[in-house]
Formats: C-alpha cells, sequence, structure tokens
C-alpha cells in the first residue's frame, strides 16, 4: 500500500473528457442531497488510485463567486477524508474515476459539505467492496 499523503494533486484531478463523459454514460450514482457522486471502474493514466472531479451547476447557483467557493470546500472535505476509498482501490489494484456533484439551490456551511462527503465515500467503499 502506497501512502499518498494529504495532498490533492493535479493528476487526482479528472481532466480527460472521453473519461468525464463515460462516467456521466454509463457510471454508478449514489445521491445524497446535496450532492451526486458518479464513479467507474477505469485504467487512468497516472499513478494514484482514484481521479476526482468537483462539479457545481451554475443553473443552480448564480454566482461565480459562490460556486467556487462550494467547490473549494467540496474539494477541501474530499483532501481530508479520501483514505476512506484509497486503501481499498489499492488493495486491489484498481482505479476510479469519481463526479461529485453539488445539486442543492444554497451556500452549504464547510461542516455539513465534510459530514455528507464522508458518508458518500463510506457508501461508496461499500458498494465497491460489493461488486
Amino acid at each position: 500500500m502506497l501512502l499518498y499523503g494529504n495532498t490533492l494533486k493535479k493528476q487526482e484531478r479528472l481532466k480527460k473528457k472521453q473519461l468525464i463523459d463515460q462516467i456521466y454514460r454509463e457510471g454508478d450514482k449514489i445521491f445524497d442531497y446535496p450532492f451526486l457522486v458518479r464513479w467507474i471502474i477505469a485504467d487512468l493514466p497516472t499513478k494514484y488510485p482514484a481521479q476526482v472531479l468537483i462539479g457545481v451547476s451554475g443553473k443552480r447557483i448564480k454566482k461565480a463567486v459562490q460556486r467556487n467557493k462550494i467547490k473549494r470546500r467540496m474539494r477541501e472535505a474530499y483532501r481530508t477524508q479520501k483514505h476512506i476509498i484509497y486503501p481499498l482501490l489499492d488493495k486491489n489494484d484498481q482505479q476510479m474515476a469519481i463526479a461529485i456533484n453539488y445539486v442543492g439551490k444554497k451556500m452549504p456551511e464547510y461542516s455539513d459539505v465534510e459530514q455528507k462527503i464522508i458518508i458518500l465515500l463510506q457508501r461508496l467503499a461499500n458498494r465497491y467492496e460489493k461488486s
């Protein structure tokens, strides 16, 4: 098992358009308001077990300043809690592409975001172990 630290490096961010499209077409979903998580098992061009995409809809949150703040909070929560999913992927020598979307209509507090991200990553880990 590799130790990845408590960072979110550039290689851990999902950028490939083909992979993003595949997640939204074929990926499994986990919903827990105000977050929707989609994920697939994929071969990623990186040494990290997972790549993540963080998204906030401009249709629901009109102001870019608020969208960016929500994304920062989501990235921080994921960065500090990714240890929930990484060991499982390392153990099975697999990689996962994850898209986390915020679908709420108001600005969440960081503590709420962190609690929901923890719950979603635990549910994701349980689903992954079952498959």
